[in-house]
């Protein structure tokens, strides 16, 4: 007990000394202006005020009067106890040391103020901020953005449970402390569509593309496949046309997104008659693919056949090449293009002439061929730029043996494997009835990622609900497949019997 009562005694003291250093050097400084008339401030008015001789008033309530010897070192201690060395004619105050005492009683102040602070924001924020953000008044901006970073990591955790509403959260409080936070903004804009918020997604993503036109492709692209995986078909096809002439670099590439987009639209005709003017100044080709879409969706496929037939003049593209090869194959058309493969085989890689013939065959129902064909383009020298461009073509025309004969080629190469997509070959396999192999390839990409698949034995292109794991429509949402498989998923969904956009 005395130990806490000495502890008490101390605290309360150095309270008064910082109320003492100000007040009673106020007093002392109106008594020395004012001609030292009057009683002398801090004299006891019971004495004679003499030195030696005086008690100070000052200290009357000190539980230590040594202490107040901060304030004012006129205080003495005389065998009589403490008192006051000086006549009231030397009286003056001490403002140097009020200054020292209170600048060195800030700067502790400040110093355990600064600690705290750092340890607070290292537990919530991370490693990234440093004692300079919080001692320099120039860095404490920064913070800001440290703490707009944190939030959006524990978002994008959030985001991979899809837990969409937590993610929203932390993403808003993101925003909160840095608006200018893009990664986060770019974020919150996929929740939102992935929530159905489709308004303030897409004003989102205008922003994004508006304020930060140095990410302007970036943020095109990720609303491109937001917009995909959703089979938000209008929305993309009006991105898509809008993209094809913002982006000259790229243009047959949005091209080939408006013409998916288009097939998947139940008002695909509307659409190209209200954008008639922006899509004629589209290159030559694109226009006749967009002409021949139009016709599908009509009904007019005589029309269509008749308009993608015939070969076309020139400049020559590789993607519009392989649309509208494509879309011959989807009206059953071979021999058409066979006969437009060999004019064009000049402007196709011989990986792609290869993957096109097997196409071609596959539909012909010339499989022997088409494996062939399929053979040869995986033992070309390019065949190694993407295997999920492989692994796409044998999903928009399955083959179990194909499968197997492209399994083997992987497999049997550590080299070759250890370059292959483990989940568009997941995918290649569902896809041509090869459950086992299917089975095999999920068990690489968990080993290498730690993604586990969902334990599906068929893809159902039946069905377009959201919440089956066998459908197109969930695959392309839950898991991280490249743009050539989800092109392909969702152009086999179009390819089945019956099927009605939505």
């Amino acid at each position: 007990m005395p130990a806490i009562r000495l502890f008490y005694h101390w605290v309360a003291d150095t309270f008064r000394l910082f109320g003492a250093l100000f007040y009673w050097n106020a007093r002392k400084s109106i008594y020395v202006l004012g001609g030292r008339q009057g009683q002398c401030p801090c004299h006891d008015r019971s004495d004679s005020g003499h030195p030696g001789e005086t008690h100070c008033e000052a200290v009357w309530h000190w539980h230590k009067p040594a202490r107040f010897r901060r304030v004012c070192p006129l205080l003495q201690l005389t065998p009589d106890g403490w008192r006051c060395s000086v006549a009231p004619s030397g009286v003056r105050p001490f403002w140097g040391r009020a200054l020292r005492i209170s600048s060195l009683f800030a700067l502790v102040l400040v110093l355990l103020a600064g600690c705290g602070t750092y340890a607070l924001l290292r537990a919530t924020v991370g490693p990234s901020i440093t004692p300079l953000h919080v001692f320099w008044p120039g860095k404490w901006r920064e913070i800001r953005v440290e703490q707009s970073r944190a939030f959006q990591q524990k978002a994008m955790v959030a985001f991979s449970r899809r837990a969409y509403r937590q993610a929203t959260l932390e993403l808003a409080s993101s925003l909160e402390r840095d608006p200018g936070n893009y990664e986060a903004a770019l974020l919150l804009s996929q929740i939102a569509q992935f929530q159905g918020n489709h308004d303030f997604a897409d004003k989102m993503f205008e922003r994004l593309l508006r304020e930060f036109p140095a990410q302007r492709k970036r943020t095109a692209l990720v609303f491109h496949d937001t917009l995909l995986g959703l089979w938000r078909s209008d929305a993309l096809a009006k991105l898509s046309l809008r993209m094809a002439l913002a982006d000259p670099d790229n243009t047959a590439v949005w091209v080939r997104s408006l013409l998916l987009a288009l097939r998947l639209s139940a008002a695909c005709s509307n659409f190209i008659v209200q954008n008639k003017e922006t899509i004629g100044r589209l290159p030559a080709h694109a226009i006749l693919l967009v002409n021949a879409v139009d016709h599908i969706a009509a009904g007019k496929a005589a029309a269509a056949v008749e308009l993608l037939r015939q070969p076309f003049a020139g400049p020559w593209n590789q993607v519009y090449i392989q649309q509208q090869l494509s879309l011959l194959l989807h009206l059953r058309q071979p021999d058409a293009a066979q006969r437009l493969l060999g004019l064009y085989a000049v402007a196709l890689p011989a990986t792609e002439q290869s993957l096109m013939a097997y196409a071609t065959g596959k539909v012909a129902g010339e499989d022997m061929l088409a494996r062939l064909d399929l053979a040869i383009a995986m033992r070309l020298p390019d065949s190694a730029y993407r295997t999920a461009r492989l692994a796409s073509v044998l999903i928009d025309y399955p083959d179990r043996a194909a499968f197997q004969q492209f399994d083997q080629f992987l497999t049997s190469d550590a080299g070759r494997l250890a370059k292959a997509d483990p989940v568009a070959l997941w995918a290649a396999a569902l896809a041509c009835g090869e459950p086992r192999e299917a089975d095999y390839w999920a068990a690489e990409a968990k080993a290498r990622t730690g993604l586990l698949l969902p334990p599906i034995r068929r893809i159902n292109y039946d069905s377009q609900l959201f919440e089956d794991p066998a459908s197109p429509a969930y695959l392309v949402n839950s898991l991280p497949l490249g743009r050539e498989i989800i092109y392909s998923l969702v152009q086999q969904t179009i390819a089945k019997p019956g099927w009605r956009p939505r």
